[in-house]
């Protein structure tokens, strides 16, 4: 996700809500599938990336991903994890 907002690379866009919904983009199919659409932009015909996925469920699934490569990684070369101290702060709630 912050590579395709940091680096992106411009692309046609189809803004009919109908068309859209027949051709999503391959990024956006599979970010769909990760969490729920942001609120403000539900039933707008804006494009699901960025505006319908940039909300809570985008913060949450970002945190705990973070979180879950961090605690994997420090697992497997045998340290502490470091953010084991702050996990409690670390939501999204």
């Amino acid at each position: 996700m912050r590579n395709e907002l940091v680096h992106a690379e411009p692309t046609t866009v189809i803004t009919s809500p109908e068309l859209a919904e027949a051709s999503p983009q391959e990024f956006e199919k599979k970010l769909a599938k990760k969490f729920p659409p942001s609120g403000l932009f539900k039933r707008s015909g804006n494009a699901y990336f960025p505006d319908k996925s940039l909300g809570h469920g985008c913060a949450e699934w970002n945190v705990k991903t973070a979180l879950a490569f961090a605690d994997d990684f420090f697992g497997r070369i045998g340290l502490p994890r470091p953010l084991e101290a702050y996990r409690g702060r670390l939501g999204t709630r």
